[in-house]
This record gives structure tokens, sequence and C-alpha cells, in this order.
């Protein structure tokens, strides 16, 4: 890592309705939200897990080259789209930030 340079990792879990995950995931992938966000600036990771142990959560975990780029993903269609998707399947989410 270059000297000075701060990246951005998040781990997102969405607590998805009742028996819900597998249809969020479905939705979030029929929109391509993994390749869509993967094309932004910045963007070095971003990808969905299945939790093992709670089946009712999805677990985005995503990097960003700086702050800046993180910030204008939020100003994307990809991201609208996926709040759109997530206003429908869950009910709640958890963010861990980190910054290196």
């Amino acid at each position: 890592m270059l000297e000075g340079v701060q990246m951005i990792y998040w781990n997102v879990f969405y607590q998805c309705k009742p028996g819900s995950r597998k249809d969020f995931y479905q939705a979030l992938s029929d929109q391509e939200i993994r390749k869509k966000t993967l094309r932004e600036a910045g963007c070095i990771k971003y990808d969905f897990f299945l939790d093992t142990q709670e089946p009712d959560v999805l677990l985005l975990t995503e990097a960003w080259d700086d702050l800046e780029s993180q910030s204008a993903h939020h100003l994307t269609d990809a991201c609208r789209q996926l709040q759109a998707i997530k206003a429908e399947y869950c009910i709640g989410t958890t963010i861990d930030k980190f910054n290196f």
C-alpha cells in the first residue's frame, strides 16, 4: 500500500425479512449490482456472501481506494437500485467500517 493512502473497507450485513434472503440475492444479481459497482472508479472489491450461521443475513464486503470513491458510489444508479431492492427485502442493515 502506498504511504499516505487510506483505503476504505466495509462489511455490510443485510438482515433480510424471514425467508427472503434468496430472493434478495436474486434481485441484486438480476440487476447486476455487483458488476456495475465493480466498474466504478476506485472500487477494488464488491462481493456478496451468504452467512452460514444466520439464514436471513447476506454479507456484502466492499473495498475502495479512498473515501471519495466510496462516497461517489452512493450517487450512482447501481446504489439507488440496491437501496430500492433492500427496501423490499430487508428489515435492517449493520455496517462495520475499516480504514487502512
